[in-house]
């Protein structure tokens, strides 16, 4: 394939590492994979997003979450923008992964949209409290934008299924593509097996949980605690460390939890700590009530870690129960804790697992891999 001329746009400022968990700018360097010439554009406007906050806070007097990124006002600022950004360019496409950038944008270019959730699934999953206008404008710009693209990527089977089914996009222009992972060490093959040959397990050797989330509710950071709580009680020895939140107020601290808060991957110390608390720990856990995809899976099969994820959203789209322990929606913490028991009792499945989960992460999940995958789908 030749090399592409590509325009990358966003409505956050240019190579922010933090926006998204890190998925914005690693989809900058995807990009540039193959050696393509890829510039990054930014729509933001601080005045205007001024303007609109307030907006947002007058809603909220009145009990409305008003979502101000998907204003038709400000959709038709970004399209403007753009072309202006565009004009007397020769650029070969265009790459976004936010709809309401494209919605109204009338180019001759083709528009490829890659992105984990329809508004749809957004609204329903992640908004506390909706306000009918914002939904309404979310869904007109997502299909808008929809309509208008060459061709979309999704991160999972989840949200192809519901632009097909929702906005009635021909499911021949929507590809599932996954994120790759937001912290890589690019640990070899030969380190990451000695590290899975190293986790042993016997009654003197506590076994150790990992779970990261900045959200402690959608994360299900209480239901996590009930499951090592009662592993625990089964003589197992178990902790649980707790990254990117606090818990609230109120809740009484946890003899074998232990909370790091959040741990910026751009300050090294703190990357480090990120780093050696994957590698000393036995199982990824991830108990989201929603979750669109869930890059860090990626990131624990990076380090050869099984995990432990509800089988919601995107997350099917990501990990299997050849690496992982899929559970099925509403299990029982009991049922959940019996699960990890048997693999912990069984040292040949663990080491499967986890194996399984580091070749799913090296074969198919890791950023070349999908980058390659990418551009034969354009």
């Amino acid at each position: 394939m030749n090399k592409l001329k590509i325009a990358y746009i966003t409505s956050e400022k240019k190579n922010d590492l933090k926006h998204w968990s890190g998925s914005s700018y690693n989809i900058y360097k995807c990009l540039k994979k193959s050696e393509n010439q890829v510039t990054w554009y930014s729509t933001s406007n601080p005045l205007i997003y001024k303007l609109l906050f307030f907006l947002e806070k007058i809603f909220s007097l009145f009990g409305f979450n008003y979502d101000r990124s998907r204003s038709i006002f400000i959709s038709k600022f970004y399209a403007k923008k753009i072309k202006k950004i565009l004009k007397n360019s020769d650029f070969d496409c265009i790459f976004v992964h936010q709809c309401s950038l494209v919605s109204f944008l009338e180019v001759d270019i083709p528009i490829y949209i890659w992105t984990d959730l329809t508004y749809d699934l957004f609204y329903k999953d992640y908004l506390k409290h909706k306000n009918s206008l914002s939904i309404n404008n979310g869904n007109y710009l997502d299909k808008l934008a929809l309509k208008r693209a060459k061709k979309i990527f999704y991160t999972s089977t989840y949200a192809k299924e519901n632009a097909i089914k929702n906005y009635k996009i021909d499911s021949k222009k929507i590809e599932v593509l996954p994120f790759g992972s937001n912290f890589e060490f690019n640990l070899s093959k030969n380190k990451i097996l000695k590290l899975i040959n190293s986790r042993k397990f016997s009654k003197k050797k506590e076994i150790k949980f990992l779970t990261i989330g900045v959200d402690w509710h959608r994360k299900g950071m209480d239901d996590s605690i009930k499951i090592v709580e009662f592993i625990n009680k089964k003589k197992i020895k178990s902790t649980l460390s707790i990254v990117g939140c606090y818990p609230p107020k109120n809740m009484n601290k946890i003899n074998f939890v232990k909370v790091y808060g959040y741990l910026n991957k751009e300050i090294s110390s703190q990357k480090n700590k990120l780093k050696k608390l994957f590698i000393e720990s036995h199982f990824f856990i991830l108990m989201s009530k929603a979750e669109a995809l869930g890059v860090v899976l990626n990131e624990a099969s990076s380090f050869g870690l099984p995990s432990i994820a509800p089988n919601i959203g995107g997350i099917g789209s990501i990990i299997n129960n050849d690496g992982a322990i899929l559970l099925n929606k509403n299990e029982s913490i009991q049922k959940i804790a019996n699960k990890i028991i048997k693999v912990l009792n069984n040292k040949t499945l663990y080491k499967e697992k986890s194996i399984s989960s580091y070749s799913t992460y090296q074969n198919k999940n890791n950023w070349n891999i999908i980058a390659k995958e990418l551009f034969k789908k354009l």
